[in-house]
């Protein structure tokens, strides 16, 4: 991923306050609240789609308005997460990518476990996962996350000796069985 993300940052519904800094394998998030945490997550993923990051195509991928968003921009950049000049396009600064990343990494562990664990559409994964991954504590997602690996891990276990299974059932060609 490249090391500059031309992006925007808009606030949502007010942030929660209160919250502890999450700790995933993903590392611990900047204790942010969930608006500011959406923000920094959007800038991340138009900005890792090669797009530049304007407040405009915030707005519309949040569902917010532009003031909200040139006021979400104004508190993300004076606490270091981001740069924005006057109409211009928006960069997260590395602490930003560093917070964004972790975000987008506990919105992952939660999609993929809604996806592949409970069989969820993707449409509806990635909006639930958006929901809940502000309400989760650190443990809750550390547990998440050893269960969605474990469980992979299984999976890839069994497809494995199900195709050794399939092999060995074969009769080898010139064998005793070919004659």
């Amino acid at each position: 991923m490249p090391n500059k993300r031309t992006v925007s940052t808009a606030p949502g519904p007010a942030g929660r306050t209160g919250r502890k800094a999450r700790a995933c394998a993903c590392g611990p998030v900047a204790d942010l609240g969930a608006s500011a945490e959406d923000y920094l997550e959007a800038v991340y993923l138009v900005g890792s789609a090669g797009r530049p990051v304007r407040v405009t195509v915030l707005a519309g991928r949040l569902g917010v308005s532009k003031p909200s968003v040139v006021t979400a921009l104004a508190a993300l950049e004076e606490r270091g997460y981001v740069r924005h000049e006057h109409y211009g396009a928006v960069e997260l600064t590395r602490r930003g990518v560093s917070a964004a990343e972790k975000v987008y990494c506990w919105h992952r562990v939660l999609e993929r476990f809604l996806r592949e664990m409970l069989g969820v559409s993707e449409k509806v994964a990635a909006t639930d996962a958006c929901a809940v991954e502000h309400v989760l504590s650190a443990e809750t997602m550390r547990r998440l996350e050893e269960f969605v690996e474990a469980a992979a891990g299984r999976a890839a276990g069994a497809k494995r000796k199900r195709a050794g299974t399939k092999k060995a059932a074969k009769p080898a060609k010139g064998g005793a069985d070919a004659r």
